[in-house]
């Protein structure tokens, strides 16, 4: 019979006498087990050495005579641990396990100097040097917002009318990738995406009692979330208020998160040029260029659109090696993974900033 099995309310307390008295009976007994058992080891070890001449004479005789040397003859001719043999792994994609779309074996040596093993067997594994250029040298790389709860916090011009919801308490965001059929998003004269899809995303920093007060067609909306449960959400109630969204400004350039290769696309990830005041769900990589590059822009601006073909043509053997490769041929990538992504071919177009990075090389040597 189970004691306190119909009262959750003292499973804590018995979780916790469990784990104390455990702890209790280990510092009491488990030394001393230990002691015992590493002596009786060692002097079985010893008598074996001793018995077999230093391991010089194992013959069927001595061992029939003597079978306690067994057990520490097992030990000395176990096999080395498994990294110590590999020799390579066989990495296989798509089909069965028995007919794989596409199988490669992949040597130690490259499974040594390779941080993460899971874009093979498509990715090639070749890393980039410590001293190439990173898109984390110009760039931070965020990754876009998540509500928490996509269909109420983010509504069209329509909703937001029907609900009769003050304007300023929205900002244009973007759609799902797969609903941008141009890599370069457009601004009307308010800075607002020129798609067929207009969203705008709800954020209020107000407290709830100003909101009842002031704008009263908001705080009934917000209710309908609260009796929806959306306030109580992981997200939401880890946010004070709990409709209040993370501060994410409109970044120039996006790269999309997750992607499949296609015979029209060759990478599966997409790099959108985002001219717009918009913002973007976490469905997108925000990319924010950083002083180095600011300056660079601030004297030149037409020189994004330039940057944005560039990074374009990274080759996608680059991206793929960095980010991981799921069941059906689903590419990721996280903003770590992209900030790792050689940008070699964006300084050939920025000259000042190659100079300055190969005045700094030295420095790392």
């Amino acid at each position: 019979m189970l004691v306190n099995a119909n009262k959750p309310e003292r499973w804590k307390l018995d979780i916790a006498q469990s784990v104390d008295f455990y702890n209790d009976w280990f510092m009491q007994f488990a030394p001393k087990a230990y002691c015992e058992t590493r002596a009786s080891t060692t002097e079985q070890v010893i008598s074996a050495l001793k018995l077999t001449a230093n391991l010089t004479n194992i013959e069927p005789a001595l061992l029939q005579r003597n079978p306690s040397i067994l057990p520490m003859l097992r030990m000395t001719t176990a096999p080395p641990i498994a990294r110590d043999r590999l020799i390579g792994l066989e990495f296989s994609y798509g089909g069965t396990l028995t007919k794989p779309k596409l199988s490669r074996s992949i040597p130690t040596k490259l499974l040594y100097s390779t941080s993460k093993w899971t874009g093979f067997p498509i990715a090639t594994g070749e890393r980039t040097s410590n001293n190439r250029i990173k898109l984390s040298d110009l760039f931070e790389i965020k990754r876009g917002l998540a509500t928490g709860a996509n269909k109420f916090f983010i509504l069209t011009p329509e909703q937001i009318a029907n609900y009769q919801l003050p304007v300023e308490f929205f900002t244009p965001i973007l759609p799902s990738p797969r609903y941008l059929t141009e890599e370069i998003v457009e601004a009307d004269h308010l800075g607002n995406p020129v798609l067929s899809q207009q969203l705008f995303l709800l954020t209020c920093n107000l407290s709830e009692i100003e909101v009842q007060i002031k704008y009263p067609s908001l705080w009934h909306y917000l209710q309908t979330g609260v009796e929806a449960g959306i306030a109580n959400r992981y997200l939401c109630r880890h946010r004070s208020p709990w409709y209040a969204q993370e501060e994410r400004p409109a970044a120039p350039l996006l790269c999309t998160y997750m992607g499949r290769q296609s015979s029209r696309n060759n990478s599966p990830f997409r790099f959108i040029l985002n001219r717009s005041r918009a913002t973007a769900p976490n469905v997108y990589l925000m990319l924010y260029p950083k002083p180095i590059l600011c300056r660079s822009l601030d004297n030149q601006p037409e020189r994004i659109e330039s940057i944005w073909q560039a990074l374009g043509k990274i080759h996608p053997a680059a991206l793929m090696n960095e980010g991981r490769l799921y069941g059906g041929g689903l590419h990721k990538i996280e903003p770590g993974e992209l900030a790792n992504t050689p940008a070699d071919n964006l300084l050939t177009m920025l000259p000042e900033l190659l100079d300055n990075h190969v005045k700094q090389l030295p420095l790392f040597e």
